[in-house]
């Protein structure tokens, strides 16, 4: 997670019996002006968190709140894709929300949300 989900932000609390792991991943973090970010494909880094999910309940909660509501939805404010992200010194394949919008936002340098 990148955004409003992280500990300790806005919507951290929805993950909060979450195992947690600060990680990075390569994209471009952008502040849609919404309240809320978005990731879209870049080459720079952007941080976070790596969350392990207690099971598909809270995959479909999580897609809920992302807007995402199938692969093949025109509808989806987000699309779930896997990313690459590197974690205590190893790269692991997750599941991320990547911006689905028209309207890209501005970048955030720092690729920290936190950090805007």
């Amino acid at each position: 997670v990148y955004g409003t989900l992280l500990a300790g932000e806005e919507r951290g609390h929805v993950l909060e019996a979450c195992e947690r792991h600060q990680a990075t991943a390569t994209g471009q973090l952008v502040d849609l002006n919404r309240g809320y970010p978005g990731l879209v494909p870049g080459k720079a880094t952007v941080h976070g968190e790596l969350v392990r999910l207690p099971d598909d309940a809270m995959l479909a909660r999580l897609d809920g709140i992302e807007g995402f509501h199938a692969h093949t939805s025109p509808i989806n404010l987000y699309r779930r894709g896997f990313v690459q992200v590197q974690c205590g010194g190893e790269d692991v394949w997750a599941w991320t929300y990547y911006w689905n919008g028209m309207d890209l936002g501005e970048a955030i340098p720092s690729g920290d949300w936190r950090q805007r």
